[in-house]
């Protein structure tokens, strides 16, 4: 972490000469310490990411990361469970696992292929595929390092996958990278931005497994599949008779853009033969594909699809196409408004798979639904959507979906995430709870979490402590996209921050302004063409209504604003239109002017949201009169009534949002506003999302000690 020079949070104790602290200081600083401590102890709870039936019906392999402060490090371990006896296998960690895959074999058993990367004496990387059985023996490896380069393992891209038969798999890794020796080393090749730093172009990678005696197996050579220049696959799967691949391609030209948080891009459903010939298109080249899941068949097979462009993250259909007569069709359609409030607001989903990896009459999908997360389950037949039972307080999100069950993840902002099965009377059961440790079980017991609506498309995720003695100081702090959701479910960051401000004595509002996702394709687009406007001014009426609320017992003096992304769009049009309503301002990644996006992985955000044509085969460029529209979205507009301390952090590896945005908008603070003070961290570990180690605690902390410095 680089801290530069400027910054100076407030000190512990007085600089001037002084034989010992003066008691609000000391006070002050003990209290910080002590929220601190519970940030830490917050952010140390497990987040469980995955979690699958294995075998049996009461076995259950899981994956949980943990930040560990100690080590200043985010840690994955895995862990087996065994629901029979209520016993479970120690967690173990294993940083050189990457996807896995199960095949059950039809007889009972099953076996397993994971993908390995070891590192020996220090001669570099080496790349492994293996299989194991269900008695814990290795049936095949191979090693695949003079193949490919690292494998892919996120769920965007990644994918490892059997055949029907149990003879094949596929997944996707890096294109190996060329030897330095000639000019075709040079050749630029993109990577897909935002979290995908410096990764070189996927492949697709078909291995078979042959049967050489009864009982013995292994491995043919790895063969990458070439696709050609032009198309990056990903989430490949095995159709029909097991000739043929299915999978996601995204178009590479003319531009790579930003996958993260965008599912809008140039994406279509592909077959490929399995010798890598005959790439064929299934779906709509004006339409987004993704995420397809096979029928049991695998002569059909369900995926999300959306207009390509536009704003990212509108809401998705789902589709049906089938391989062999190539007829498709709508199951669920996109859902402009709720039938009535509360009602289903349509599919804002982040993925189908893996939760889900073949259906029959049925599937389950995680969903954006208001300020929640619920699992829908889906009649394919029908198109009937309804919501799985649950907790309504909680929200819920799908792990696993077999014919042994279904596996999920139930949590709030008071409650740490736990794993739950789907009962036999449609009722969630507990399978796997972490206790939390006295400091943070005391800290949950004191902590009221409440869902508050202001219009029929705004709600706010209100925070805070049950025991309020003294006035407690409000921040604001709504979501960044701005086509994104607070939604109230247990993140490791999202948890920790929130509940350590309510630790210190605040009262956090998590704002959901029209343009969130979850609330109807309708709010979407009515804001498209707003932004800097309608989202701010919902932003700005959540706060002054809550202050004007008494049951609230809220520092009428003391408003903070927390903000990154477009919600740091929103802090800076805040703190410019109304001076003097927020103390101060803590803004992380902010986008703040439309006009300067070009060069990064969403240069067609600025165009959309301003509602100007912008066609991502044909990229326009900022014109003067494009600008002039964009200027008018753009914070810098009111940068002149800026009179608001502000802290200001970057991530030195954004893609998404240029820090030279942030870092002109200080310039010209200092020069022509030096009375105002701003400060500024810059993170070199972390990206757009600032949730790097470093990024996380020390955000934090110096937002702590920020807002208290001018806390009047």
């Amino acid at each position: 972490m680089e801290v530069p020079a400027d910054y100076s949070p407030a000190p512990a104790t007085p600089a001037a000469p002084a034989a010992a602290p003066a008691p609000a200081v000391a006070t002050m600083s003990s209290k910080i310490d002590t929220t601190l401590a519970r940030f830490r102890a917050v952010a140390a709870v497990p987040v469980i990411t995955s979690a699958r039936f294995l075998g049996s019906d009461r076995v259950v392999t899981t994956t949980w990361t943990v930040r560990d402060t100690q080590r200043n490090a985010k840690r994955t371990l895995h862990q087996t469970l065994f629901l029979d006896g209520a016993t479970a296998s120690v967690p173990a960690e294993d940083a050189s696992l990457g996807l896995d895959a199960v095949f059950e074999r039809g007889d009972g058993t099953w076996w397993r292929a994971v993908q390995r990367t070891t590192v020996a004496n220090g001669n570099g990387k080496k790349r492994w595929v293996e299989v194991w059985d269900n008695e814990g023996a290795l049936i095949a490896s191979v090693e695949v390092s003079d193949a490919h380069g690292d494998f892919y393992v996120d769920n965007q891209i990644g994918a490892l996958a059997w055949s029907a038969s149990g003879t094949q798999l596929v997944y996707v890794a890096e294109r190996k990278e060329p030897k330095r020796d000639a000019v075709d080393a040079f050749t630029y090749e993109p990577d897909f931005g935002e979290a995908y730093w410096g990764k070189r172009p996927p492949v697709l990678v078909h291995l078979a497994l042959n049967e050489e005696e009864e009982g013995e197996w292994a491995f043919g050579a790895a063969n990458v599949l070439d696709l050609g220049a032009d198309v990056s696959p990903s989430k490949p799967t095995f159709i029909l008779d097991d000739n043929k691949i299915l999978l996601v391609g995204y178009l590479r030209a003319p531009k790579v853009w930003g996958l993260v948080y965008c599912p809008n891009r140039l994406a279509r459903l592909y077959t490929l033969n399995l010798d890598g010939t005959d790439l064929t298109p299934l779906t709509p080249e004006t339409d987004a594909a993704r995420y397809p899941v096979l029928h049991a068949s695998r002569t059909k097979a369900v995926y999300l699809s959306m207009p390509v462009g536009g704003p990212h993250n509108a809401c998705s259909a789902l589709h049906e196409i089938d391989f062999e007569s190539g007829d498709m069709r709508v199951v669920v359609p996109v859902v402009e408004d709720p039938e009535v409030p509360g009602a289903f607001p349509g599919l804002f989903v982040d993925a189908l798979t893996p939760a889900q990896t073949s259906y029959e009459d049925t599937i389950y999908a995680t969903t954006a639904w208001y300020s929640w997360t619920k699992i829908v389950r889906i009649d394919l037949a029908t198109g009937h959507v309804e919501k799985v039972n649950g907790r309504e307080d909680r929200s819920y999100r799908v792990l696993h979906v077999s014919n042994r069950g279904i596996l999920a993840v139930e949590s709030a902002l008071d409650q740490p995430p736990r794993l739950v099965r789907l009962g036999e009377d449609g009722e969630w059961v507990a399978v796997k709870a972490f206790t939390p440790p006295a400091a943070v079980a005391k800290l949950l017991a004191n902590v009221e979490v409440t869902v508050e609506e202001f219009a029929p498309r705004v709600q706010a995720i209100v925070v805070r402590q049950k025991e309020q003695r003294e006035p407690s100081p409000l921040i604001l702090l709504p979501h960044g996209g701005p086509h994104s959701v607070s939604a109230n479910e247990w993140g490791d960051v999202s948890a920790a921050s929130t509940l350590g401000y309510v630790a210190h004595g605040h009262t956090v509002a998590l704002v959901n302004y029209t343009g969130s996702t979850g609330f109807g394709n309708g709010s979407i687009y009515a804001l498209v063409g707003k932004i800097g406007d309608l989202e701010v001014e919902d932003s700005h009426c959540v706060a002054k209504s809550l202050l004007a609320r008494t049951d609230l017992n809220l520092d009428q003096e003391n408003v903070y604003y927390l903000g990154g992304s477009h919600g740091g769009l929103i802090g800076a049009f805040l703190i410019g239109r109304y001076p003097g309503f927020y103390r101060a301002a803590s803004i992380r990644n902010p986008a703040l002017n439309l006009g300067t996006f070009s060069g990064t992985d969403i240069m067609d955000w600025s165009f959309a949201e301003a509602a100007l044509p912008h066609d991502l085969r044909r990229p326009s460029l900022v014109t003067p009169d494009t600008y002039a529209r964009m200027w008018t979205h753009s914070s810098y507009s009111v940068i002149s009534g800026v009179e608001t301390p502000t802290l200001m952090q970057l991530g030195k590896k954004d893609a998404r949002v240029p820090n030279h945005q942030a870092l002109e908008w200080i310039a010209w603070m200092r020069g022509n506003k030096p009375h105002v003070p701003v400060r500024t961290l810059a993170f070199d570990d972390s990206g757009h999302a600032l949730d790097s180690m470093d990024a996380a605690r020390y955000g934090f902390e110096a937002t702590v000690r920020f807002f208290a410095e001018f806390r009047v």
